[in-house]
């Protein structure tokens, strides 16, 4: 299971670097439940493709690091 948890990591990181949506929509399931700010909602990933796409547009990401190892 860590080596997928790594995988998954490895995954989010690129996507995250070079703004990537897509990639990031990979690793996504179908359909899924978000909690933000304090809300819980059903969502898709074309809707999270879609949203990552505009959020890349106003960000840069220069270093990732995890302060805590991978846990699930």
């Amino acid at each position: 299971m860590f080596n997928e948890l790594t995988t998954i990591d490895s995954i989010q990181r690129k996507a995250y670097y070079e703004k990537d949506a897509v990639l990031l929509g990979r690793i996504m399931a179908d359909s899924f439940y978000v909690a933000y700010k304090g809300k819980v909602s059903w969502s898709n990933r074309s809707k999270m493709i879609n949203g990552f796409n505009e959020y890349f547009k106003t960000t840069t990401y220069s270093y990732w690091e995890n302060i805590k190892p991978l846990i699930i």
